[in-house]
This record gives structure tokens, sequence and C-alpha cells, in this order.
């Protein structure tokens, strides 16, 4: 899966970004009330919501767009497609997500989610292309019970980090010994076919020189009889190096 936009979250006059779907939980208890028609890899789920805690700890949904609508753009460094592919839509495909699931509502008090929202933020430590698996200095999670927050803690992803990159270097190390091992072993399996060559060649070899001299000095029926063997063993020969040069 490639990298997914995140949620929009304002908490404590900050915005973020969140590594979690808090309105999956509502799809799920009403379905076929949306379908998502994924216009972008980015993006499978959609939509795009913008979400705040307020003063009283409750999760709040203040917008939902279709991705692709006028309001769904420029997160993140992440553009989303041009109104004028919007324009192509239904006039009811049109209306903003927001009055399609929820309407004549500025905000919803998103009581049916229970559960944890990941929130990563600062540097970016190592990408990964798929979902939200990035890691960022740090996760802020946050913990709700039918959409009010009772607690947050943090983690640091330093160490995780330093783990990742000494699983790499041990998962390099073990892949250029391999690579060795194999080229060792192609290295000698070489040489045991040069060796198997001349074991098979030099016998041929020295019995079509003597088949050769016995023919000149005895022109009798036997040369027949030994020329064969010489003649296969000749072929044979130019078999073994047309096939060596062939795999070189």
């Amino acid at each position: 899966m490639t990298a997914q936009i995140k949620e929009r979250l304002f908490f404590n006059g900050k915005e973020y970004g969140m590594a979690t779907e808090p309105l999956h939980d509502y799809l799920e208890q009403n379905k076929n009330i949306f379908i998502p028609d994924a216009d972008c890899t980015a993006c499978w789920r959609g939509y795009i919501g913008t979400w705040t805690i307020k003063e009283d700890n409750k999760l709040y949904l203040t917008k939902l767009h279709l991705f692709g609508e006028k309001d769904g753009v420029d997160f993140e460094g992440v553009h989303a497609f041009t109104v004028s592919r919007g324009l192509s839509r239904t006039v009811e495909q049109r209306k903003t997500l927001m009055d399609r699931l929820f309407p004549n509502q500025n905000e919803v008090f998103a009581e049916w989610f229970s559960g944890e929202i990941r929130v990563p933020y600062g540097k970016m430590l190592d990408y990964v292309h798929g979902g939200y698996l990035s890691l960022y200095e740090k996760d802020m999670i946050l913990f709700f019970v039918k959409g009010v927050l009772i607690g947050q803690c943090e983690v640091d992803n330093n160490k995780t980090y330093q783990k990742i990159l000494r699983e790499r270097v041990e998962k390099q190390k073990k892949e250029d010994a391999e690579r060795k091992t194999r080229k060792n072993e192609e290295k000698r399996e070489n040489i045991m076919e040069q060796i198997a060559f001349f074991a098979i060649t030099l016998p041929f070899l020295a019995g079509f020189c003597i088949g050769v001299y016995s023919l000149l000095k005895w022109d009798t029926f036997w040369k027949y009889i030994i020329l064969t063997p010489f003649v296969v063993g000749v072929l044979l020969c130019i078999f073994l190096i047309i096939k060596n040069k062939l795999k070189k």
C-alpha cells in the first residue's frame, strides 16, 4: 500500500496529522452509507477529515471532504486532484461528504469512537512507502472512550530508529556474506567444470593422436574401428567447448 495522507487534528492550539482514521468505525457501523471512490493510491479511504479535540476533551469531526475536493488540498505537501476533476462528478457527489453523511451539522461529536489515536510528529526518521508506517521522532498516543479523551502518553522513537538502523546493518552484513558465499560456490563450480572438461577431453585427444599415428602407420581395416571413437571424442570436445563459451 502507498503511504497514506493523514487526517487532520487540531489539539491544544496545534495542527497534527493522525495515523488513525476515527471515521472508519462509523462507516463500519453504517455500511453502504459511503462507498469510497478512491482516485489516488495515497488516499484509499477516499476522503480527508478534519478533527478537533475541544476544551471538554471531546473529539469532534469538523470538516469532511472527498479526496480531490477544493477543501481537501495541500496537506503535508501532498496536493489533491484539481477541482476540475471533481466537476466530472454528479451533483449529489459534488456535495461535501459532511453534508451527505451528517446533514445540517457543522460539527459532529465522535461518540462512536473508542480506542487509540496515534499522532506522529517531529522530524521524519524513516520513510516507509506504505500506510502510516513512516517513523517520526515522537508519537503522541491519545486514548478515547466513546469520543472522550481520557488520557495520553508520548513515545520517543529515537531508540526504535537506532534499533532499525542496527537491524539494517546486520541484514546488510548477512546479505553481503550470502552474496560472497554464492560467488565462492560459483567459482568452485566453474573450477570443477573445467577439471571435468579436461578429464574428459584429454583422454580423447590422446586417443585421437594415437589413432592418427596408427592409421598412418597401418593403412588397414582396423583404422575404421579405431577412427570411430576418435571422431566421437573430437565432436564431444567441440560440443563441450561451445557449451562452456555460451555459459560464460
